[in-house]
C-alpha cells in the first residue's frame, strides 16, 4: 500500500499496481484541495497519459474514495495543479511506490 500527503502542486512518485487481474484498485483522497485539481495519470512505454474512465480523463477537486479497474503492474501517479495551500492525504491500497521515480 502506498500513501502520503500533497502539500503543494506536484506529483506523487509512480505507483505500480499489485492487484490481481480483474480486481479493482482503490484511490482514497481526503483533506483540502486548495482550489486545485488532482489528475490520475498512467505511464505507458515511458510516456505519461491521463487515466481515462469511460472515455473521460479522471480529475478530482474534492475528497473521493473510488475504485478503478487497473491491470496488474499498471504504473499510475497523482498530480495536483492550480492549488493554493493544499493538504491532501492520499492512499492507494494494492500498490507499491517505485523508489527513485
Amino acid at each position: 500500500m502506498a500513501h502520503g500527503k500533497l502539500n503543494a502542486n506536484g506529483s506523487t512518485g509512480w505507483l505500480t499496481t499489485t492487484t490481481k487481474e480483474g480486481a479493482n484498485t482503490n484511490i482514497l483522497l481526503g483533506g483540502a484541495f486548495g482550489g486545485g485539481t488532482l489528475a490520475v495519470e498512467k505511464r505507458v512505454n515511458g510516456t505519461t497519459y491521463p487515466l481515462y474512465d469511460g472515455g473521460v480523463a479522471i480529475t478530482l477537486t474534492a475528497a473521493d474514495d473510488n475504485l478503478y479497474n487497473l491491470a496488474p503492474r499498471t504504473q499510475i501517479r497523482l498530480t495536483l495543479s492550480g492549488a493554493t495551500a493544499p493538504s491532501i492525504d492520499w492512499e492507494v491500497p494494492g500498490t507499491v511506490e517505485k523508489l527513485g521515480s
